[in-house]
């Protein structure tokens, strides 16, 4: 009997193994058709730079459970708990595949076919993808973590909101491309002020074995998610710079500030490093770039202290500090 009932288990798996990508497969490949017949026939015009993303990201739905299945896989806790993580991140750069639609502006959606003009349509569409891929993300992690789980006792995933981070990055991003090419400066200024919230969304919140043990993994590997926020956020604000948008430096020189005091291991106001030279380094080189291009003695002022800080921290306990810092003071 034993072996019998561990044969109908070996059969039932390898059935199992072979019919859930068949199913998830047919499952996509009627989706894709299915909307490919409803543009057709009501006549919706729904260009290729907007229908790719939204194909992608039907494909990430439907096909990414057979890579996190630990019954297709031999798959550890933390494996699965590492996958279940790179879903809302591989999210987040199918977003930004939406960004040569953006460049072409409003104007190329028009004449639509639909009664809605830009951005009713198609933008709708993808803000309940992203809305979907938030609840996907935990919905993983609860159906495969807690199948694979070695301990039954705590039922609790690793999941935390800063799993979203990366997707909630690329929002701004997308926001920031609408604001510049149709011009809207109260966007630009919206997008400004919300971008440093995403640090608040990567301050690790959890309990449980299985959230504290792929935290500290997590730092062990990446860095703390605040820290990986922070630096986000300076390289976002240097992305809106490089677009021309030129109070974005504000926000790159306050991140990189930030980012002086957050270290990889930071994960609360209690894990705070010591000041890092590294941040100070790249504000002293922005400015000084800034000082030369426009003559400003204000800017010159700001990078000679800014290096001469960073060196200072680089070098504490060295000649340079010693005197009580009277070589950097002068």
């Amino acid at each position: 009997k034993p072996r019998n009932r561990s044969t109908r288990i070996y059969r039932m798996s390898v059935a199992l193994s072979l019919l859930y990508p068949l199913a998830l497969s047919a499952a996509l490949g009627f989706a894709l058709a299915l909307s490919e017949c409803l543009l057709r026939a009501l006549r919706v015009k729904l260009p290729a730079e907007y229908r790719f993303p939204l194909y992608l990201m039907f494909s990430l739905f439907f096909l990414y459970p057979l890579w996190v299945s630990p019954i297709l896989h031999e798959l550890s806790d933390d494996s699965v708990a590492w996958r279940v993580f790179c879903f809302p991140t591989l999210a987040g750069l199918i977003l930004l595949t939406l960004i040569p639609a953006i460049r072409r502006g409003s104007q190329y959606v028009a004449k639509n076919g639909t009664p809605w003009g830009w951005p009713w349509y198609p933008w709708p569409i993808f803000v309940f993808l992203a809305i979907g891929v938030c609840i996907r993300s935990y919905a993983l992690a609860f159906s495969f973590q807690t199948a694979a789980m070695t301990a039954a006792t705590d039922w609790r995933t690793s999941f935390g909101i800063y799993y979203l981070t990366p997707l909630f990055l690329a929002v701004p991003v997308l926001l920031s491309e609408i604001a510049i090419t149709e011009r809207k400066r109260g966007l630009s200024r919206f997008v400004m002020v919300i971008a440093p919230l995403l640090v608040l969304t990567a301050i690790p919140f959890g309990s449980g074995i299985a959230f504290a043990g792929f935290l500290e993994m997590f730092v062990e590997r990446l860095g703390s998610p605040i820290w990986l926020a922070v630096i986000g956020t300076a390289i976002f604000y240097g992305y809106l710079r490089e677009r021309g948008t030129n109070s974005a430096e504000v926000g790159m020189m306050i991140s990189l500030a930030a980012a002086t005091f957050i270290g990889p291991r930071t994960l609360g106001i209690s894990t705070l490093t010591e000041p890092q030279a590294w941040p100070l380094v790249l504000i002293g080189c922005v400015q000084l770039q800034k000082a030369i291009e426009k003559r400003s003695s204000a800017r010159c002022l700001i990078a000679t202290t800014s290096l001469i800080v960073a060196a200072t921290c680089a070098y504490r306990g060295t000649w340079l500090t010693n005197y009580y810092g009277a070589i950097p003071l002068h």
